[in-house]
């Protein structure tokens, strides 16, 4: 399953029953929310083209809402090529419903992740540091740069074989703004979750 965009080849591993471990229960239940319903199968997106600068766009819709958004979670895989202890930035946003157009567009706040060596697979969870609303009609989106362009390893985010529309974007070189649906191409969602309470 490939994706192909102007300068980007993204590439999903095989979702078998041997391969990467399944996301265990504990990432879903009472004030948890995620990008789509918990699946038995996972595997890893990976890119096959380091050299492109590739930005991830995740919407997350809360089933009720106001919803106030605490914490960010989601897993980096170790496949060949990726490099799941990198430092990293990832950007919150919240918007009316389409992904932002510009880099400031309903930004909300940029949570820098430290470096950690030597790990196969690692589970992040990220506190904001102020919780981010997301109101009635409203999405919050979570964005990660998978690469920079440099050519080093690249982060390889969790995914899951559901293909739901219009939740998962990529954007290549100089494209924020400019999104794909990933969909469009592979059948594949992101496993992104988020913890907080839904606003009384």
């Amino acid at each position: 399953m490939r994706l192909m965009t102007a300068g980007l080849l993204l590439l999903a591993l095989g979702c078998t029953p041997n391969g990467l471990a399944p996301v265990t229960n504990d990432l879903c239940g009472a004030n948890v929310e995620t990008s789509h319903p918990c699946q038995v199968c996972e595997d890893a997106l990976v890119l096959t083209n380091p050299q492109a600068v590739v930005d991830l766009m995740v919407a997350i819709e809360p089933e009720t809402r106001p919803f106030l958004v605490e914490r960010i979670g989601y897993f980096l895989e170790g496949a060949n090529g990726c490099d799941p202890g990198r430092a990293h930035a990832v950007r919150v946003f919240v918007t009316d419903g389409p992904p932002p157009s510009q880099a400031l567009e309903g930004l909300h706040e940029v949570i820098s992740v430290e470096p950690s060596d030597n790990e196969l697979r690692r589970p992040l969870e990220l506190e904001l540091q102020t919780p981010a609303r997301v109101g009635p009609g409203q999405r919050l989106f979570v964005n990660l740069l998978l690469s920079d362009g440099s050519g080093a390893e690249a982060l390889c985010p969790r995914v899951c074989p559901t293909g739901d529309p219009n939740l998962d974007f990529v954007a290549d070189v100089g494209g924020f703004g400019q999104w794909s649906d990933l969909t469009q191409n592979v059948p594949l969602n992101t496993r992104i979750y988020v913890g907080g309470s839904v606003e009384l």
